[in-house]
C-alpha cells in the first residue's frame, strides 16, 4: 500500500476513534478527560475552554448545549472540516481540484487570530448580565 494511503487511513481512524470516545463519554462527568491548565492556573477561560464538552454535545446532536460550551468551536469546526476535506481531495487527485487560496493570505491569518483574541477577552469580562460566552 502506498505511504500516503497509510497516512490518510491512520489519520481517518484516529479521527473516528476520537469521535467515538467523545460521543460515548461526557467530558463534564468523566474524570479521565483533561482539564484546562490555563483555567486551573489563572481562573480565566482560554479560547478552548469548553471545547471537549462542545464536541461531545455536537456528536450527540445537542446544538444549544454545544453553543453554550464553546461558541467559537461550533462556528469554526465546519470551516475546518471543509478545509481538510478539500486538502484530502487535493492530496489524492493528480491535479489540484479544490482551490482555497484564502487560507494562505496574511490578512486571513491575522483576522482569525484577532477573532480568537477578542473571543478570549470578551468571555472573561464580566458585564452586568451573565457572560454568554463563558462555558456553561
Amino acid at each position: 500500500m502506498k505511504k500516503k494511503y497509510v497516512k490518510f487511513i491512520s489519520l481517518l481512524l484516529l479521527i473516528i476513534g476520537v469521535a467515538i470516545i467523545y460521543s460515548i463519554f461526557d467530558p463534564s462527568t468523566n474524570k479521565y478527560f483533561p482539564t484546562c491548565p490555563f483555567l486551573n492556573f489563572t481562573g480565566l477561560f482560554c479560547p478552548g475552554c469548553g471545547s471537549q464538552r462542545a464536541l461531545h454535545y455536537l456528536l450527540v446532536c445537542k446544538l444549544q448545549a454545544a453553543l453554550n460550551s464553546n461558541l467559537l468551536l461550533v462556528i469554526f469546526l465546519p470551516l475546518l472540516l471543509f478545509y481538510y476535506l478539500a486538502e484530502a481531495i487535493n492530496y489524492f487527485s493528480p491535479k489540484k481540484l479544490v482551490h482555497i487560496n484564502i487560507v494562505n493570505k496574511g490578512w486571513f491569518i491575522y483576522s482569525i487570530t484577532g477573532v480568537i483574541i477578542v473571543f478570549w477577552i470578551v468571555r472573561n469580562v464580566s458585564f452586568s448580565a451573565p457572560n454568554i460566552l463563558a462555558p456553561h
